[in-house]
């Protein structure tokens, strides 16, 4: 199995993914993380390289041996997401609920995932203030509530 991991600016939006990453005790599943640099300047470079050893760390923190690939791409999310899902035959997707500069409580998910769980076929897993929820197209296909992932 193939998971695909979408990072934002910092781990803070993906410490629950993480953590239900870790809680897989399956060394036969293959993590790639996936950061995305819109402007690919040196600065927002540097900082995807921080973000995704930084991931790989908390990956490793678990004591599962298991396969984690990185990939930094340059441009849209929204075209790339989608793109990279399907060149590593992803299995499911997991990645934040909102960027940083969306608000959770105004809106069901962000902008992201919501146009990537529309192009892809397979189940996106979204992060947020109310735990980790499974879309498949718009359509929501589970709810763990953030009380019961701690």
């Amino acid at each position: 199995m193939t998971l695909l991991m979408v990072l934002s600016d910092t781990l803070g939006e993906a410490r629950q993914l993480l953590d239900y990453i870790n809680a897989m005790a399956d060394s036969q599943v293959r993590v790639v993380l996936l950061r995305v640099s819109p402007s690919g300047r040196e600065a927002s470079l540097e900082m995807s390289h921080r973000v995704m050893d930084q991931a790989r760390q908390a990956l490793r923190v678990a004591g599962v041996e298991r396969e984690i690939a990185s990939r930094l791409e340059i441009g849209s999310p929204a075209e790339i997401v989608p793109r990279v899902a399907e060149e590593e035959r992803a299995d499911v997707i997991l990645m934040p609920g909102f960027s940083p500069e969306e608000f959770p409580r105004l809106q069901e998910m962000g902008a992201l995932p919501r146009s990537t769980a529309e192009q892809v076929q397979v189940p996106v897993v979204i992060s947020s203030p109310e735990g980790l929820e499974a879309v498949l197209k718009r359509q929501r296909i589970l709810t763990v509530p953030a009380t019961d992932l701690t």
